[in-house]
């Protein structure tokens, strides 16, 4: 995890901000790998995917999937169909505008991989071909 030390030509204010950046200085030079959390930035504003899909799945009681396909926000709900209409709503007051748009849609059962984990790739080769 990477932390920024100063802000740049102001060498002396030395606040600490954590960027939630993953890197690697191994080479002496900072490679950036990726993100220490699961926040995605869609449409201008950032929506943490897990908090996403717990509070999906504390509101439906059914397992979800939250992730980003061609810069849109997807929520996958596990189980029969049911009106998402109020979960829209109320993931929208619980997470604010930045959830506005996303689409929701039911799987009777997630792809699995051979470990039983959920497969995020095949989910995500689904909707970009579907």
């Amino acid at each position: 995890e990477m932390n920024a030390t100063s802000y740049r030509d102001d060498l002396n204010e030395l606040t600490i901000i954590n960027t939630h950046d993953i890197g690697d200085l191994s080479t002496g030079k900072l490679q950036i790998k990726g993100r220490s959390d699961s926040k995605v930035k869609v449409k201008g504003h950032f929506v943490d995917l897990n908090t996403l899909t717990q509070l999906t799945t504390e509101l439906t009681g059914l397992p979800a999937v939250a992730f980003v396909v061609a810069d849109q926000l997807h929520l996958v709900i596990e189980g029969s169909k049911f009106d998402h209409s109020d979960l829209a709503s109320q993931l929208n007051d619980e997470l604010g505008s930045a959830v506005k748009g996303c689409r929701i849609s039911f799987r009777e059962k997630f792809p699995r991989t051979d470990l039983g984990k959920i497969d995020m790739f095949a989910m995500r080769l689904e909707l970009i071909s579907g």
